[in-house]
């Protein structure tokens, strides 16, 4: 698990240096906050993060872009990687979402300044549910900027989120297949 993101970063510098060598390409790559921040994977399993890996090979040019949400529902998984919705807290006062939720704007994107540089709560959604959401980030070390989307609407699903929904179930479905096809696996050395 730990060698997840020094596999990333392999993959990923694989990719750029085949399709986008180039230096006036730009290359975007959607990731996890706790993966693609270069600081460090807190409050996950302590490891090397992707990003760490992306600043050493391309300096400042590597600049990770924060999303968050201030209110709405999420999808996550439960322990049997089962879909679930859940309505996300509310933000706490202190938090970088209640203050960016003071905003008129519903989206919108922020550049991180030096103002920035101090502890905030900000939200941390990871693949499961959990009931803490809210941990303490230098979000100016992590990060370069901030999308923000002020609140979440999910009883409008267009086609593009209802096939996201059903390539998940698919996914899921294969995840569970292989843990059926490791358990008869393991039963079969058990039985030799």
């Amino acid at each position: 698990f730990i060698r997840r993101d020094s596999i990333m970063f392999v993959n990923a510098r694989f990719l750029i240096d085949k399709f986008a060598k180039d230096e006036n390409v730009k290359t975007v790559i959607y990731g996890h906050a706790g993966h693609i921040n270069p600081i460090s994977s807190y409050p996950a399993v302590p490891c090397i993060p992707f990003g760490r890996y992306m600043r050493k090979a391309y300096g400042e040019s590597y600049s990770p872009l924060l999303f968050l949400i201030g209110s709405g529902e999420a999808m996550a998984y439960d322990e049997h990687y089962n879909r679930k919705d859940n309505w996300l807290s509310s933000p706490p006062e202190n938090s970088m979402e209640y203050f960016l939720s003071l905003i008129d704007d519903n989206v919108f994107y922020t550049h991180l300044t030096v103002d920035f540089n101090e502890l905030t709560l900000s939200r941390l959604q990871g693949s499961h549910h959990i009931p803490q959401e809210f941990y303490p980030f230098n979000l100016y070390q992590r990060f370069k900027g901030v999308f923000f989307i002020k609140s979440t609407d999910c009883t409008h699903k267009d086609e593009k989120e209802i096939s996201f929904e059903k390539a998940s179930d698919r996914l899921i479905m294969k995840i569970k297949q292989r843990q059926e096809k490791i358990k008869e696996i393991q039963k079969r050395i058990e039985n030799l």
